[in-house]
Protein backbone atom coordinates (compact mmCIF):
# COMPACT_ATOMS: atom_id res chain seq x y z
CA UNK A 1 0.00 0.00 0.00
CA UNK A 2 2.81 2.40 0.86
CA UNK A 3 4.62 1.44 -2.30
CA UNK A 4 1.54 2.16 -4.42
CA UNK A 5 1.03 5.51 -2.74
CA UNK A 6 4.62 6.46 -3.36
CA UNK A 7 4.27 5.47 -7.01
CA UNK A 8 1.07 7.46 -7.35
CA UNK A 9 2.60 10.47 -5.70
CA UNK A 10 5.64 10.31 -7.92
CA UNK A 11 3.55 10.08 -11.13
CA UNK A 12 1.11 12.88 -10.25
CA UNK A 13 3.50 15.87 -10.90
CA UNK A 14 4.37 14.44 -14.32
CA UNK A 15 0.72 14.15 -15.25
CA UNK A 16 -0.01 17.70 -14.09
CA UNK A 17 2.98 19.12 -15.96
CA UNK A 18 1.94 17.31 -19.12
CA UNK A 19 -1.60 18.64 -18.87
CA UNK A 20 -0.28 22.13 -18.19
CA UNK A 21 1.98 22.12 -21.27
CA UNK A 22 -0.86 20.88 -23.42
CA UNK A 23 -2.99 23.83 -22.35
CA UNK A 24 -0.20 26.43 -22.63
CA UNK A 25 1.48 25.41 -25.91
CA UNK A 26 -1.22 26.73 -28.34
CA UNK A 27 -1.28 30.14 -26.68
CA UNK A 28 2.55 30.36 -26.53
CA UNK A 29 2.87 29.39 -30.18
CA UNK A 30 0.30 32.00 -31.22
CA UNK A 31 2.08 34.71 -29.18
CA UNK A 32 5.42 33.78 -30.72
CA UNK A 33 3.93 33.89 -34.22
CA UNK A 34 2.39 37.31 -33.58
CA UNK A 35 5.72 38.55 -32.23
CA UNK A 36 7.59 37.40 -35.34
CA UNK A 37 7.72 39.45 -38.53
CA UNK A 38 7.72 38.35 -42.16
CA UNK A 39 11.51 37.87 -42.26
CA UNK A 40 11.65 35.67 -39.16
CA UNK A 41 13.04 38.34 -36.78
CA UNK A 42 11.37 39.00 -33.44
CA UNK A 43 9.98 42.48 -32.91
CA UNK A 44 12.57 44.74 -31.29
CA UNK A 45 15.49 42.76 -32.71
CA UNK A 46 17.94 44.27 -35.23
CA UNK A 47 17.71 43.29 -38.88
CA UNK A 48 20.65 41.59 -40.56
CA UNK A 49 22.73 43.25 -43.32
CA UNK A 50 20.42 41.98 -46.04
CA UNK A 51 17.27 43.38 -44.41
CA UNK A 52 16.01 46.72 -43.13
CA UNK A 53 13.15 47.78 -40.89
CA UNK A 54 9.95 49.03 -42.50
CA UNK A 55 7.08 49.86 -40.14
CA UNK A 56 8.84 47.97 -37.37
CA UNK A 57 9.43 44.85 -39.46
CA UNK A 58 12.48 43.53 -41.27
CA UNK A 59 12.05 43.38 -45.01
CA UNK A 60 14.50 41.63 -47.29
CA UNK A 61 16.63 43.91 -49.53
CA UNK A 62 16.81 42.89 -53.16
CA UNK A 63 20.53 42.84 -53.94
CA UNK A 64 21.43 42.59 -57.64
CA UNK A 65 24.16 40.40 -59.06
CA UNK A 66 27.75 41.64 -58.52
CA UNK A 67 26.66 43.71 -55.48
CA UNK A 68 26.99 43.36 -51.71
CA UNK A 69 24.94 44.51 -48.70
CA UNK A 70 26.21 47.62 -46.92
CA UNK A 71 24.16 47.24 -43.74
CA UNK A 72 23.30 50.94 -43.91
CA UNK A 73 19.81 52.27 -43.20
CA UNK A 74 20.32 54.87 -45.93
CA UNK A 75 20.51 54.56 -49.69
CA UNK A 76 19.77 51.31 -51.50
CA UNK A 77 21.39 49.16 -48.84
CA UNK A 78 23.84 47.75 -51.37
CA UNK A 79 26.80 48.79 -53.48
CA UNK A 80 28.41 47.35 -56.58
CA UNK A 81 31.57 45.29 -56.33
CA UNK A 82 34.88 46.63 -57.63
CA UNK A 83 34.85 46.68 -61.40
CA UNK A 84 31.12 47.36 -61.61
CA UNK A 85 29.02 50.52 -61.60
CA UNK A 86 25.35 51.06 -60.72
CA UNK A 87 22.96 51.58 -63.64
CA UNK A 88 19.17 51.14 -63.48
CA UNK A 89 19.29 49.23 -60.17
CA UNK A 90 21.86 46.84 -61.60
CA UNK A 91 25.63 46.46 -61.43
CA UNK A 92 27.11 46.80 -64.90
CA UNK A 93 30.72 45.84 -65.59
CA UNK A 94 33.13 48.73 -66.25
CA UNK A 95 34.72 48.17 -69.64
CA UNK A 96 38.45 48.84 -69.30
CA UNK A 97 40.20 49.27 -72.67
CA UNK A 98 43.68 48.04 -73.51
CA UNK A 99 46.57 49.92 -71.88
CA UNK A 100 44.30 51.18 -69.06
CA UNK A 101 43.52 50.29 -65.44
CA UNK A 102 40.60 50.61 -63.03
CA UNK A 103 40.50 53.84 -61.04
CA UNK A 104 37.57 53.99 -58.63
CA UNK A 105 34.38 53.87 -60.68
CA UNK A 106 36.22 54.70 -63.91
CA UNK A 107 39.47 53.91 -65.68
CA UNK A 108 42.71 55.69 -66.57
CA UNK A 109 45.27 55.18 -69.27
CA UNK A 110 48.65 53.68 -68.46
CA UNK A 111 51.74 55.89 -68.54
CA UNK A 112 52.69 56.56 -72.15
CA UNK A 113 49.08 56.58 -73.31
CA UNK A 114 46.33 59.20 -73.33
CA UNK A 115 42.56 58.96 -73.49
CA UNK A 116 40.99 59.10 -76.94
CA UNK A 117 37.25 58.54 -76.60
CA UNK A 118 36.77 55.08 -75.08
CA UNK A 119 40.31 53.94 -75.84
CA UNK A 120 43.93 54.70 -74.87
CA UNK A 121 46.14 55.93 -77.71
CA UNK A 122 49.95 55.97 -77.45
CA UNK A 123 51.53 59.39 -76.86
CA UNK A 124 53.74 60.45 -79.74
CA UNK A 125 56.86 62.14 -78.34
CA UNK A 126 58.51 64.82 -80.47
CA UNK A 127 62.30 65.17 -80.47
CA UNK A 128 63.85 66.65 -77.30
CA UNK A 129 60.84 65.81 -75.11
CA UNK A 130 59.83 63.38 -72.34
CA UNK A 131 56.63 61.90 -70.91
CA UNK A 132 54.87 64.21 -68.46
CA UNK A 133 53.44 63.02 -65.15
CA UNK A 134 50.12 64.71 -65.88
CA UNK A 135 47.52 62.88 -67.97
CA UNK A 136 46.17 66.18 -69.29
CA UNK A 137 47.39 68.30 -72.18
CA UNK A 138 49.82 66.83 -74.71
CA UNK A 139 51.17 64.23 -72.28
CA UNK A 140 54.74 65.38 -72.86
CA UNK A 141 57.06 68.26 -71.97
CA UNK A 142 60.17 69.65 -73.62
CA UNK A 143 63.65 69.03 -72.27
CA UNK A 144 65.44 71.90 -70.56
CA UNK A 145 66.70 74.32 -73.18
CA UNK A 146 63.76 73.68 -75.48
CA UNK A 147 60.30 75.23 -75.73
CA UNK A 148 57.02 73.75 -77.03
CA UNK A 149 55.66 75.38 -80.15
CA UNK A 150 53.44 73.87 -82.83
CA UNK A 151 53.68 70.35 -81.44
CA UNK A 152 57.48 70.45 -81.48
CA UNK A 153 60.29 71.29 -79.07
CA UNK A 154 62.32 74.17 -80.46
CA UNK A 155 65.70 75.09 -79.02
CA UNK A 156 65.76 78.27 -76.93
CA UNK A 157 68.37 80.73 -78.16
CA UNK A 158 69.73 82.58 -75.11
CA UNK A 159 71.31 85.96 -75.87
CA UNK A 160 74.53 87.22 -74.35
CA UNK A 161 73.95 88.43 -70.80
CA UNK A 162 70.99 86.05 -70.37
CA UNK A 163 70.25 82.62 -68.89
CA UNK A 164 67.67 79.85 -69.28
CA UNK A 165 64.61 80.35 -67.08
CA UNK A 166 61.56 78.18 -66.50
CA UNK A 167 59.74 81.03 -64.75
CA UNK A 168 56.17 81.61 -65.93
CA UNK A 169 57.02 85.27 -66.56
CA UNK A 170 59.90 84.27 -68.85
CA UNK A 171 57.75 83.48 -71.88
CA UNK A 172 60.78 83.35 -74.18
CA UNK A 173 62.44 80.76 -71.97
CA UNK A 174 65.21 83.08 -70.82
CA UNK A 175 65.84 86.11 -68.63
CA UNK A 176 68.63 88.64 -68.36
CA UNK A 177 71.29 88.38 -65.69
CA UNK A 178 71.50 90.99 -62.95
CA UNK A 179 73.11 94.09 -64.43
CA UNK A 180 71.34 93.64 -67.77
CA UNK A 181 67.96 94.72 -69.14
CA UNK A 182 65.93 93.05 -71.89
CA UNK A 183 66.01 95.16 -75.04
CA UNK A 184 65.45 94.27 -78.71
CA UNK A 185 65.19 90.52 -77.99
CA UNK A 186 68.54 90.68 -76.22
CA UNK A 187 70.16 91.72 -72.94
CA UNK A 188 71.67 95.17 -72.74
CA UNK A 189 74.21 96.05 -70.05
CA UNK A 190 73.02 98.62 -67.48
CA UNK A 191 75.26 101.67 -67.11
CA UNK A 192 75.09 102.70 -63.46
CA UNK A 193 75.88 106.41 -62.88
CA UNK A 194 77.84 107.76 -59.93
CA UNK A 195 75.99 107.73 -56.58
CA UNK A 196 73.61 104.99 -57.77
CA UNK A 197 73.25 101.23 -57.43
CA UNK A 198 71.61 98.38 -59.37
CA UNK A 199 67.94 97.94 -58.53
CA UNK A 200 65.90 94.73 -58.53
CA UNK A 201 63.40 96.14 -61.03
CA UNK A 202 63.44 94.47 -64.47
CA UNK A 203 62.48 97.77 -66.07
CA UNK A 204 64.60 100.73 -67.20
CA UNK A 205 66.73 102.34 -66.08
CA UNK A 206 67.66 99.39 -63.82
CA UNK A 207 69.35 101.55 -61.19
CA UNK A 208 68.34 103.72 -58.24
CA UNK A 209 70.04 106.81 -56.81
CA UNK A 210 71.56 106.53 -53.38
CA UNK A 211 69.89 108.29 -50.46
CA UNK A 212 70.46 112.02 -50.67
CA UNK A 213 70.55 112.03 -54.48
CA UNK A 214 67.86 112.53 -57.10
CA UNK A 215 67.71 111.09 -60.64
CA UNK A 216 67.78 113.60 -63.49
CA UNK A 217 68.88 113.15 -67.13
CA UNK A 218 70.49 109.76 -66.49
CA UNK A 219 72.49 110.99 -63.51
CA UNK A 220 72.14 111.25 -59.73
CA UNK A 221 72.32 114.84 -58.50
CA UNK A 222 72.94 115.68 -54.86
CA UNK A 223 69.93 117.05 -52.98
CA UNK A 224 70.61 120.44 -51.39
CA UNK A 225 68.78 120.57 -48.07
CA UNK A 226 68.00 124.14 -46.90
CA UNK A 227 68.58 125.36 -43.38
CA UNK A 228 66.02 124.03 -40.89
CA UNK A 229 65.24 121.15 -43.24
CA UNK A 230 66.04 117.42 -43.47
CA UNK A 231 65.98 114.56 -46.00
CA UNK A 232 62.55 112.97 -46.31
CA UNK A 233 61.77 109.34 -45.50
CA UNK A 234 62.57 108.10 -49.04
CA UNK A 235 65.80 110.08 -49.20
CA UNK A 236 64.98 111.51 -52.63
CA UNK A 237 63.81 114.92 -51.37
CA UNK A 238 63.59 117.09 -48.26
CA UNK A 239 61.04 118.37 -45.71
CA UNK A 240 61.13 121.31 -43.30
CA UNK A 241 61.61 120.80 -39.60
CA UNK A 242 58.68 121.79 -37.41
CA UNK A 243 57.46 124.49 -36.95
CA UNK A 244 59.12 125.66 -40.21
CA UNK A 245 57.31 125.53 -43.53
CA UNK A 246 58.57 125.39 -47.11
CA UNK A 247 58.47 128.70 -49.00
CA UNK A 248 60.36 129.46 -52.22
CA UNK A 249 62.71 126.50 -51.69
CA UNK A 250 63.51 127.52 -48.10
CA UNK A 251 62.26 126.60 -44.64
CA UNK A 252 60.82 129.64 -42.86
CA UNK A 253 58.43 130.56 -40.06
CA UNK A 254 56.84 133.29 -42.19
CA UNK A 255 53.40 132.45 -43.52
CA UNK A 256 53.13 132.39 -47.28
CA UNK A 257 50.54 134.33 -49.22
Amino acid sequence: MNSLRLGTVSLLPIVLITLGLASVTPHASLAAAENTNRSGFARGESCDDRSRKVDGQCEQIVIPEHAYATGSRYGDGWECQRGFIEASDKCVAIVVPDNAFLAGTNWKCERGFRRAGDACAPIQLPDNSYLADSSYGTGWECNRGFQAEGGRCNEIVVPAGGYLSESYSAKKGWRCHRGFLEADAGCEKIIVPANAYLSSSPYAPGWTCARGYRAAAGACNKIIVPENGHLNYSGDGWDCDRPYRERDGQCTTQAGR
